[in-house]
């Protein structure tokens, strides 16, 4: 919890690269190890409780799940981390690389927000999937 501390003198202060690494320790622990002690520590509780469904869920999915931390970004209360995952699915033995991008926001110690954007198509279309709109249907507005 070594970067929980650091993060939160950081707050206080304001540390600058200090921060950054900070997130990316708190990712690694959370992804690629598994710690999610560390998301009841950095999160408040409702929050907590999506993000732990969600790294549970995609890291039951990939076994062999890891996050890369590209960047971090801090600007006041806000947090964008850019990262890629690489991971191994379960059920159909293929492996799955992407990259995105995750903003949280920071209030009383602890996020209170968090965004995370990635291409969904290009994991589909890693696996095999197509993706087959109803028939006559238009993602732009366009009828057959």
């Amino acid at each position: 919890m070594k970067w929980l501390t650091t993060l939160g003198l950081c707050a206080l202060v304001g540390c600058g690269g200090m921060k950054q690494k900070a997130l990316e320790d708190a990712m690694v622990s959370i992804w690629n190890v598994g710690d999610l002690s560390v998301i009841d520590a950095a999160y408040e509780a409702e929050l907590a409780h999506e993000v732990k469904r969600f790294v549970t869920e995609n890291r039951d999915l990939y076994p062999d799940l890891e996050v890369t931390v590209d960047q971090v970004i801090v600007k006041g209360p806000w947090f964008v981390s850019m990262w890629t995952v690489s991971g191994t699915h379960r059920e159909l033995d293929l492996p799955v690389q992407i990259s995105g991008v995750s903003v949280r926001k920071r209030e009383g110690g602890v996020f209170v927000e968090e965004r995370m954007v990635y291409d969904q198509k290009s994991v589909y279309d890693q696996l095999g999937f197509r993706v087959v709109p109803p028939a006559g249907a238009s993602a732009f507005g366009e009828t057959d």
